[in-house]
């Protein structure tokens, strides 16, 4: 999102985002017959399909499982309330859009482990709904840390 839309200052609310991103299920309906929910068409399809991914990984933090419950609870089909656990999602985004965090982790041109990464760092296990996150700094190394945290010999070698 960075790339394509900058830092997310052109959004003043967590709502315009969300209309920007559209992640919304629609409502089939012909004249008063209503046939249940389609899957969003519209909106930008990288960050819809970021904050579904998001979505889905955030079912392992305990807040967003019950969330997600509670839509499943009210009859919601899974993707449907996937779908709207991933607009509670975008609220967080705009929340990290917002306070600058990646900003901040960009225009210090420190990628290193330093206190602006760590920010960093704790500001996206918040929106991945998970308990830890590690920045790296290239490819080679993000391939590197999966593997240790995999346990894999290979990443000793």
């Amino acid at each position: 999102m960075l790339v394509t839309d900058g830092d997310g200052t052109s959004f003043p609310t967590a709502a315009h985002l969300a209309s920007y991103a559209d992640p919304a299920p629609t409502t089939k309906s012909s004249g008063t017959s209503i046939h249940g929910e389609d899957a969003p068409r519209g909106g930008n399809r990288q960050l819809k399909r970021a904050m579904f991914l998001s979505a889905f990984a955030a079912l392992h933090d305990p807040a967003s499982r019950t969330y997600y419950d509670r839509c499943r609870a009210r009859g919601k089909p899974h993707t449907q309330a996937l779908l709207r656990l991933a607009r509670q999602r975008i609220n967080v985004l705009f929340a990290v859009l917002r306070d600058g965090t990646v900003a901040d982790v960009l225009q210090s041109g420190q990628y290193g482990h330093t206190e602006v990464t760590e920010r960093f760092e704790q500001k996206i296990a918040e929106f991945l709904g998970i308990r830890d996150a590690v920045a790296v700094t290239s490819g080679t190394a993000a391939l590197h840390t999966a593997l240790l945290a995999a346990g894999s010999d290979q990443a000793r070698r």
